[in-house]
């Protein structure tokens, strides 16, 4: 059998060191200068300033936090770090999570820093499995930096999953509070014992379909997808399905489907779909990064913003249903207001259209007016 290492190379592109993704990075997309975030968090400084960043590894200690952490999604995780987070969802119960300096507590998963788990992989567990989350020895950290970061991710954990289901799914222990799972009949050594012989079977059982290679980043997204999907077989029929917030586009009445966000988007979240006279925009909610690109590529003002929505599924879902209007002259998709009812390009055709014979009206008026100069009854013979 393939290792979780061998099988996330061959299937995922994510390799030993994490992996730049210089397409899906927002810098780039946005012209520089907007995004810092991977710069600011690695602490090794791998990661340059500027659009064309060009990261030097010789250093990295492999900690993940750059990708946790870069809002584009951009950074593929080191293969060490999914390998030992899918070892510890192979088992049953909770996943528990702590960093290396927190001896407190008997948890299956220990990390260098809780700021190296992304908030989907924290959302995935809480999801699948339930979640405990040990920041005991977070007090007398003096990262402060970091400890930000961890606050961050439990605020965005707790915005998707939302109160009752945070409650309900997530434990999180401060100030030495020891945790030990119930009903285990193991002493502390034997759940370490436990802890530490986790099946490769059952860990890879959490794997998602394959991604793209450009996608590796998205890697934990596609993880959490899944989950989502796998809870909602569970709910039991004719009970309402868990509802999970997550920051989409706004469109407006103002889009007619030019494409041009679609095209823009680091991670091809949006696509456009036509019923009849009705344009209906959709996005799947586990690529989108809630960045501005979309709306800053929108020269219509079909898109406005970013705001929280509450989706049941992660897979592709509509946004909006918008009434087609038409252009007056080709018949394509035109804006609802559109000058003269006309498309873009058949407005750009008709005012050049409109200089050219203005052009040659003017020529003409000037031409006659150097004939009526030049008449036989003004010439002295």
């Amino acid at each position: 059998m393939e290792s979780i290492q061998e099988q996330l190379a061959l299937n995922y592109s994510i390799k030993d060191l994490p992996t730049y993704i210089s397409s899906r990075c927002l810098d780039r997309k946005t012209g520089g200068g907007d995004c810092s975030v991977c710069t600011e968090v690695c602490p090794v400084m791998a990661y340059p300033e500027g659009k064309r960043k060009r990261p030097d590894y010789k250093d990295c200690i492999k900690c993940g936090i750059c990708s946790a952490h870069c809002p584009a999604r951009s950074i593929a995780p080191p293969a060490v770090r999914v390998d030992r987070f899918l070892m510890a969802l192979g088992k049953a119960g909770e996943l528990g999570i702590s960093c290396d300096e927190d001896d407190s507590t008997v948890l299956s998963l220990h990390v260098s820093c809780l700021a190296a788990i992304s908030w989907e992989q924290l959302a995935m567990a809480a999801i699948s499995k339930g979640l405990v989350i040990s920041l005991n020895a977070c007090g007398k950290c003096t990262r402060e930096g970091f400890k930000a970061l961890i606050k961050e991710n439990l605020t965005r954990l707790r915005e998707f999953l939302g109160d009752d289901l945070y409650a309900q799914k997530v434990k999180v222990l401060e100030n030495g509070t020891p945790y030990v799972p119930e009903n285990t009949g193991m002493s502390r050594r034997d759940l370490l014992q436990f802890f530490r012989h986790m099946p490769i079977d059952e860990a890879t059982q959490t794997l998602p379909e394959p991604l793209d290679q450009r996608d590796s980043g998205l890697f934990y997204r596609a993880m959490l997808r899944d989950a989502v999907k796998d809870a909602a077989l569970k709910v039991p029929e004719g009970a309402a399905k868990p509802r999970y917030r997550m920051t989409l586009p706004v469109f407006t009445d103002n889009c007619y489907g030019c494409n041009a966000c679609a095209l823009t988007c680091p991670q091809k979240a949006l696509k456009f779909v036509t019923s009849g006279d009705t344009l209906i925009p959709t996005v799947e909610p586990w690529r989108c990064i809630d960045c501005p690109v979309c709306a800053s590529t929108c020269k219509v003002g079909g898109i406005t913003k970013t705001a929280p929505m509450k989706v049941s599924s992660l897979d592709r879902v509509a946004l909006k249903k918008i009434p087609l209007y038409y252009c007056a002259t080709c018949g394509k998709p035109r804006t609802k207001d559109a000058e003269r009812g006309l498309c873009t390009s058949c407005l750009r055709k008709a005012k050049a259209l409109e200089r050219s014979e203005a052009l040659k009206a003017e020529k003409a008026a000037k031409a006659a007016a150097e004939a009526n100069a030049l008449s036989p009854k003004d010439i002295d013979n």
